[in-house]
């Protein structure tokens, strides 16, 4: 819908400034040529033509779109990239994963994306005190 409402607007501009774009031809000197006649030719300007327009027989509710998405979502989702077996990998696995987000934030403290990743890696693992720290360290940045 909304890329929708961009065409319409770019549309009703177009229309406003109909004959705005001069071109030069050897034979004719300057002329106005419109702008539905310059981008003709690339495509931009072709209308969508409706093959059918008689309503489906089987009519799909939104609710039934969304569970069919979600349904699928699930299927997508890729393996792990890591398998941790015990607990001394995943306390390695850890401070592996600070110190390079330790590492973003001090490269560019200024950045809040590195912070929020940074928060968000946090609480996703269950570490809401830490969390909390770091988004009032990325607060205090200047």
């Amino acid at each position: 819908r909304r890329v929708h409402g961009i065409k319409q607007r770019n549309m009703e501009k177009l229309d406003k400034m109909k004959f705005s774009v001069a071109e030069k031809s050897p034979s004719e000197g300057l002329k106005a040529v419109s702008i539905e006649e310059q981008y003709s030719h690339k495509g931009y300007m072709k209308n969508a033509k409706v093959k059918n327009s008689e309503p489906a027989a089987i009519q799909i509710t939104a609710e039934q779109l969304i569970a069919e998405s979600l349904a699928h979502r699930a299927d997508d989702l890729p393996p792990p990239k890591q398998r941790i077996q015990d607990e001394e990998e995943l306390v390695d696995y850890k401070l592996r994963r600070r110190t390079d987000f330790e590492n973003a934030v001090k490269r560019q403290r200024i950045h809040i994306g590195n912070w929020l990743k940074y928060a968000k890696w946090e609480e996703n693992i269950g570490e809401i005190i830490r969390a909390r720290s770091i988004y009032e360290r990325a607060l205090e940045v200047d």
